[in-house]
C-alpha cells in the first residue's frame, strides 16, 4: 500500500475501506506522525506488520470496531507511547504484538 513511503506524515483510514489485503500497509513510513479513522469506520482487523518501523508514530486511537491486531503490528515503533481501543472493544493481539504493550493498560 505505502510501505517504505518516507515522506508520508498523516493518513485517514477513510469509512470505505472493508477490509485489508496482506501485510506491511504502512511498514517502514518513518515520518508518519498521525493516523485518523473516518466515522463509520469498519475494518476489525490490522494486519501483520502494519504500522512496524513507523518510528515518528507516537499515539494510535482505533475505533470500537477493531479487534485483532496482526503479529509486530507496532515492531519498532521506537516513539509509540499510547494506544487506545474502543471501550467495548475485546481486542485479541497476536502474541508478537502483545509484547510491545501492556493490552490490560490501554483500553480507556
Amino acid at each position: 500500500c505505502f510501505e517504505q513511503n518516507k515522506g508520508l506524515e498523516k493518513i485517514n483510514l477513510p469509512a470505505s475501506l472493508t477490509e485489508y489485503h496482506g501485510s506491511n500497509h504502512f511498514a517502514g513510513c518513518i515520518s508518519l506522525k498521525y493516523v485518523t479513522f473516518d466515522d463509520g469506520y469498519n475494518v476489525s482487523v490490522i494486519p501483520n506488520n502494519f504500522f512496524q518501523t513507523c518510528s515518528s508514530l507516537e499515539e494510535l486511537v482505533f475505533p470500537n470496531t477493531v479487534t485483532q491486531i496482526g503479529a509486530n503490528a507496532f515492531s519498532t515503533c521506537s516513539k509509540l507511547k499510547k494506544v487506545v481501543f474502543g471501550a467495548n472493544n475485546d481486542v485479541n493481539f497476536m502474541l508478537s504484538c502483545a509484547r510491545y504493550f501492556d493490552a490490560s493498560s490501554s483500553k480507556p
